[in-house]
């Protein structure tokens, strides 16, 4: 399975002292979180009966052709945020994943990122799914509906808005105000086409804000709608990625 991770997943019971996982215990903990995650997407709760006993000891023929029907990519996204959640929340991922279904808030919470996870080619959104699950399966009610709503910006949002957002972000740390849309579009000419709509889903979620720039031309008041990043934007964008720029030429997997 493709996930990056190096790190030792530790469990509650770990000692304090750090080694270097062996390359066995990285793929045990992959292969496990795997199994979990494919019988969460088809739905089997229990590992009783025939389909679920191939589910839970994935091995001959079966576990390929369930592979094959799901596409491993979307298998693996999601496994890949859910590994990146039980490391952000210092659990074991068989751990995590029982605490992330031990209510109907947390398994909503669950459900959300995983749907998300699979469908999505830009590794800084399934990683930030991850840390955002992690959040809320280990936080509070107030916590999960914070959650919720991010996993909602996540959802609607692609490489092109958060281009757009790092374009914005860049100009208000260089000490420029807000942007039209056409210095938008003579800033990067590659988001003309649909600056507008970007924009607006931006706009949908508090990402930016618009503010009216008046200016007095002869007999005529000219109004221009200028564009900024939001303080929620910002925290958007850091969640994400910690490096902006990275983003904004895009974090797109290769096929």
């Amino acid at each position: 399975m493709a996930s990056r991770s190096r790190h030792r997943l530790r469990s509650m019971t770990d000692t304090d002292d750090e080694r270097a996982p062996s390359e066995v215990e990285v793929q045990r903990d992959q292969q496990r979180a795997v199994k979990i995650v494919v019988a969460f997407i088809l739905g089997i709760t229990s590992a009783a009966g025939p389909v679920g006993a191939a589910v839970a000891g994935m091995t001959g023929p079966f576990f390929p052709n369930i592979v094959d029907k799901l596409r491993w990519r979307r298998v693996r996204n999601a496994t890949e945020t859910a590994i990146d959640a039980a490391k952000a929340a210092g659990l074991d991922p068989e751990e995590f994943l029982d605490r992330a279904v031990s209510d109907d808030r947390r398994h909503e919470l669950l459900a959300r990122a995983l749907i998300i996870a699979q469908h999505t080619a830009l590794r800084a959104k399934r990683r930030g799914l991850g840390h955002s699950l992690a959040a809320g399966v280990m936080g509070d009610d107030a916590k999960i509906d914070e959650e919720l709503l991010f996993m909602r910006a996540v959802a609607d949002v692609d490489e092109w808005h958060i281009r757009l957002l790092g374009l914005l972000h860049r100009q208000v740390s260089a000490g420029f105000g807000g942007w039209s849309a056409d210095q938008i579009r003579a800033a990067d000419p590659g988001l003309a086409a649909g600056v507008l709509a970007l924009l607006g889903t931006l706009d949908l979620h508090g990402l930016v804000a618009t503010t009216i720039s008046n200016r007095a031309i002869p007999a005529a008041v000219s109004s221009t709608t200028l564009y900024n990043i939001t303080p929620a934007g910002r925290h958007f964008l850091g969640r994400l990625a910690a490096d902006v720029e990275t983003l904004a030429v895009g974090d797109r997997e290769t096929e």
